[in-house]
């Protein structure tokens, strides 16, 4: 899967993008993040089960509330980089 915005291909799929208020009650709104440009995007998600790896050149505070909420796994290497496992 491809970025729209950057074209990249270190795209987190499936992760929570927005919270959407409904009758008083805030349901997730599911879609996908760029590592790479930082965008969030709705699209459509591939029926894989797999684990999957993409290397950050940074840990931004929108990884880390991503790591917070519980849909991606960031691990940080002994040599200092960043994976997240998602």
């Amino acid at each position: 899967m491809e970025c729209p915005h950057c074209g990249s291909e270190n795209v987190v799929p499936n992760i929570t993008i927005r919270w959407s208020q409904v009758r008083g009650v805030f349901l997730p709104r599911r879609g996908n993040y760029c590592t790479a440009c930082g965008k969030s995007f709705e699209g459509q998600v591939p029926e894989e089960m797999a684990i999957r790896t993409v290397v950050l050149e940074e840990l931004t505070p929108a990884i880390r509330s991503l790591q917070e909420s519980g849909d991606v796994i960031v691990v940080r290497h002994r040599n200092g980089t960043h994976e997240v496992i998602f």
